[in-house]
């Protein structure tokens, strides 16, 4: 009797470990299921497997599944020419949503239209991507000696509340990352907030790792960008937001306020790592990043920026701050930048008194 019970305490135990290890996936985790939508895992049929994709994120959305994990696989997207938020190019995600990446590698099908967006965050909220391996044509377009198409791994547009976590973006030919305002002239209910970008790896892109155009609070905090370069300006994160000088009928312009980069390292950017410029570029602080062989550039009059505790190392490490307002980028202090060849560092800035402890370590001519 006494062994009985022994051998239904170890049987309770067992049963107990094997569902404390099911790998099977939690109850309220969509997983898509690539056969019943069509969708290739072999890196081929990129139309079918993009309208597959969008079909089944749709599906899962209405039948009130708020995480969308995308299976083990190789997938070939169709973004070709994505320039309206209906043609079915690229992947969307609607509202609410957490699309899981962690096993999937997604890549972008050449083509020869202007502009490729893999996935397409447009007009939405409450909006996380995680994980994943997302794949452009740089090499391929540049050894063709094609300067026309631009390729994007996620676009922002519109958008509110959105996380990007541990995301790898390599070899696009354009920006990996833009946060923008889509196709209408911005204005604040365009404008892009409460974003964040975090535990990337964004490596040999073209023109940027990532840029923003139309943002207000946004942290880039312990990603992981380098070799970027190719296409002007060739920057590792560019604040650049745009005006429209063109159109003195219906003038507009974009804005970025409230950044928070820290935490990040950057390496061998063509153009700075990081760049701040225009008049409408303020209320930034970038600390606690390492350069290598990387700048940074605060000009075009961007105004209220703080730069601390940062590490550049290498000849090509510098900071320079011209035609600006109001920047602080000390050399010494608790918050001090250390970097190696302090005659690199130029504050150039007019100081108004909003920053109270700046000092201009070179005199500006």
């Amino acid at each position: 009797m006494k062994a009985k019970y022994i051998y239904l305490i170890l049987l309770v135990s067992l049963l107990a470990y094997s569902c404390s290890n099911d790998d099977s996936e939690p109850s309220n985790v969509f997983v898509i299921n690539n056969s019943q939508f069509g969708i290739s895992a072999n890196k081929s049929n990129a139309r079918q497997t993009t309208d597959g994709i969008n079909k089944a994120i749709e599906q899962a959305k209405d039948e009130g599944y708020s995480i969308i994990k995308l299976a083990k696989g190789e997938y070939l997207i169709r973004s070709e020419g994505a320039t309206g938020y209906d043609n079915g190019n690229g992947i969307f995600i609607p509202n609410n949503i957490t699309f899981d990446l962690t096993e999937a590698t997604l890549y972008i099908e050449p083509g020869s239209k202007d502009v490729h967006k893999l996935i397409r965050i447009d007009e939405v909220e409450n909006v996380t991507i995680i994980g994943g391996h997302l794949i452009g044509n740089k090499d391929k377009y540049d050894a063709e000696n094609n300067t026309k198409p631009s390729e994007c791994a996620i676009e922002i547009n519109c958008s509110r509340n959105i996380i990007v976590d541990g995301v790898k973006m390599e070899n696009f030919r354009g920006s990996a990352m833009w946060v923008g305002y889509g196709f209408i002239a911005p204005n604040e209910k365009r404008l892009n907030k409460n974003i964040k970008i975090v535990n990337c790896e964004i490596f040999h892109n073209s023109m940027q790792g990532i840029s923003i155009i139309h943002a207000s609070n946004v942290e880039i905090a312990y990603n992981k960008i380098y070799d970027i370069g190719g296409m002007a300006p060739g920057c590792g994160i560019d604040l650049e937001p745009e005006t429209d000088w063109l159109d003195p009928l219906h003038p507009w312009k974009s804005w970025v306020e409230y950044v928070n980069i820290h935490h990040n390292e950057f390496k061998d950017t063509k153009g700075e790592g990081l760049c701040f410029v225009n008049y409408y570029t303020t209320d930034i602080e970038a600390t606690d990043n390492k350069f290598d062989n990387s700048a940074i550039i605060v000009s075009s009059n961007a105004k209220r920026i703080r730069l601390m505790r940062n590490t550049l190392k290498g000849w090509e490490s510098y900071m320079v701050a011209s035609t600006s307002e109001d920047v602080y980028m000390p050399l010494e202090g608790p918050n001090k930048n250390d970097i190696e060849f302090k005659e690199r560092a130029l504050n150039c800035s007019t100081q108004t008194g909003y920053i109270k402890e700046t000092d201009n370590y070179a005199k500006c001519y």
